[in-house]
């Protein structure tokens, strides 16, 4: 395990680092290669703090001593829920290499990161201080998955969706972006956790007393998980999700909203079944062959693993949500929205929440390329047909077909479809909410306001690593 409390040293050398003048300390730095490759710390830090620890904190020890990520991939196959196959890639990914010599900002060089030397689902992964866990108002409010908390437990999935929306949010988080220059790596890459985060959880629920801080008997509402990263992607994010989702419960009348692409769901629910009442599953499944899944689905379970394990759940007794997402145009939509409410059995699910793809970054581009990439080339044309700022017409169609057929088949009680409304198309979108159509981004709530230089900052980070 590697740890970068601070600006690393070149492997192999030693250095001193002057951080902020006299007032804030020398803290002397070394690194060196021992014969095994294995870069280490030798000098101790002046610096001390919650957030800088030489050992890398619990989950780093528990890394680097004897539990081997690697050993636990997730089951992306069709086959049994016992045999996981080897996520694409194999049990390593992407070689580490890390450059102490770019440039870096000042916020960046003070960004705390663990390279834990580990790889899981075909991703290195990396650590960062755990600074909070909950976010108490969460613009997820809005899509009703939640009545306004959500929780996560990492940055960077361990999946690779190439419809992904997360780096667009977290493009100027200075040790998202430490890690991806320092290493040469893209977000879609790297795997970040958060380290040790269950005891700042804890301080989100109890006070310094061990009282509750959530003790209203009448507080049901809905914390989902996750909004950053998938919850159960492999058997140590399984794991975490379970001690989490415990704390939660056992500390607030909480109720929790699951969502995952992994069948490794099913050993979260069994974990937590105790508590089958207060947890609601759900699996992500916008299309449900399983080779064109996972042409832009990466390291993902398949659809039919997907499938098996939300029937699995609702068999036992397990409560359930339909999550039909995201939507590839389609030829007959009729026959897809048909096809969909019966692989998910709408009738046992509580809600259905469905989405197309949305534009945001190259979100389209990149799904066109990997369905290309995987002999897809009649759906990548089709998408590429309502992709960039010439088919913005063609997009709105291809949504407005999505939602009238699946609204024909689903309740709308039941069914939730979430539309980022284009500028000029509200009026028409707003008569739909009837029919279940759940209306969101800036021609909806307006939009934020946001200084010219956060946006020319955003900007820049988004250009400096070509995205």
């Amino acid at each position: 395990m590697i740890q970068f409390p601070r600006r690393p040293c070149p492997p192999g050398g030693a250095e001193k680092h002057k951080l902020g003048g006299a007032s804030k300390g020398i803290m002397t730095h070394i690194i060196k290669k021992s014969g095994n490759n294995h870069i280490t710390s030798t000098a101790p830090s002046d610096r001390g703090g919650p957030n800088h620890r030489q050992d890398g904190g619990p989950l780093a020890r528990e890394a680097s001593g004897g539990v081997d990520d690697r050993a636990e991939p997730v089951d992306t196959s069709p086959g049994p829920l016992t045999s996981p196959s080897l996520p694409p890639g194999g049990l390593t990914g992407p070689e580490v290499n890390i450059n102490p010599k770019v440039e870096l900002t000042a916020r960046q060089a003070k960004a705390d990161y663990v390279w834990t030397r580990t790889y899981r689902n075909g991703k290195p992964v990396f650590r960062v201080p755990t600074k909070r866990v909950i976010s108490p108002k969460s613009a997820f409010l809005h899509k009703k998955l939640c009545d306004g908390p959500t929780f996560t437990l990492g940055l960077s999935c361990f999946f690779s969706c190439l419809f992904c929306y997360v780096f667009s949010v977290l493009c100027r988080n200075s040790a998202v972006l430490r890690i991806m220059k320092e290493t040469g790596l893209t977000f879609d890459q790297i795997a970040i956790e958060r380290d040790d985060p269950l005891p700042v959880l804890r301080s989100h629920l109890l006070n310094q007393k061990g009282r509750r801080k959530f003790n209203d008997p009448g507080d049901h509402r809905v914390i989902y998980a996750s909004p950053l990263v998938d919850v159960a992607a492999n058997l140590p994010t399984v794991r975490q999700t379970i001690g989490a989702c415990r704390l939660i419960l056992e500390t607030t009348g909480w109720q929790i909203r699951l969502l995952s692409k992994s069948a490794l769901l099913k050993t979260v629910a069994e974990a937590l079944a105790d508590y089958k009442d207060r947890v609601i599953y759900g699996l992500s499944t916008g299309t449900f062959d399983d080779k064109l899944a996972m042409s832009f689905e990466l390291h993902t379970s398949s659809p039919t693993a997907r499938l098996r394990t939300l029937h699995w759940l609702q068999d036992n007794g397990y409560r359930t949500y339909g999550m039909i997402c995201p939507i590839l145009r389609q030829v007959d939509y009729a026959a897809f929205a048909a096809e969909a409410v019966s692989k998910i059995r709408m009738d046992r699910c509580e809600h259905v929440w469905a989405e197309v793809i949305n534009v945001r970054g190259k979100s389209l581009v990149k799904t066109c390329a990997g369905l290309r990439a995987a002999g897809f080339d009649k759906e990548a044309d089709m998408v590429e047909a309502v992709s960039g700022p010439k088919h913005k017409s063609a997009w709105e169609g291809y949504a407005r077909q999505s939602l009238l057929a699946l609204s024909r088949v689903v309740p709308p009680e039941k069914l939730r479809f979430l539309q980022y409304v284009q500028e000029g198309h509200l009026e028409w979108w707003r008569r739909q909410e009837p029919l279940g159509a759940v209306l969101l981004g800036a021609s909806v709530f307006g939009k934020k306001k946001r200084s010219r230089k956060a946006a020319v900052n955003k900007e820049a980070s988004l250009t400096s690593l070509g995205r």
